[in-house]
């Protein structure tokens, strides 16, 4: 919805829960996707918690862009 709507702030928000929930569910795979594209977007928007994102997956020891 956030993504028709060119939100593109909230859309990273809820990539971030997404992530989230597939990390509690196990789905390391999808967890890593879904915050390394919240990641992405909030980089491009220059946005402040786009480094608080990044150090997140860095203390897992994953690379973000």
């Amino acid at each position: 919805m956030f993504r028709e709507l060119g939100d593109e702030f909230n859309q990273a928000q809820v990539l971030i829960n997404l992530g989230d929930a597939y990390a509690a569910s196990v789905a390391r795979r999808a967890a890593i996707d879904a915050r390394r594209a919240a990641l992405r977007i909030l980089s491009e928007l220059g946005h402040p918690d786009a480094g608080q994102l990044r150090a997140s997956l860095h203390t897992l020891g994953i690379t973000g862009r």
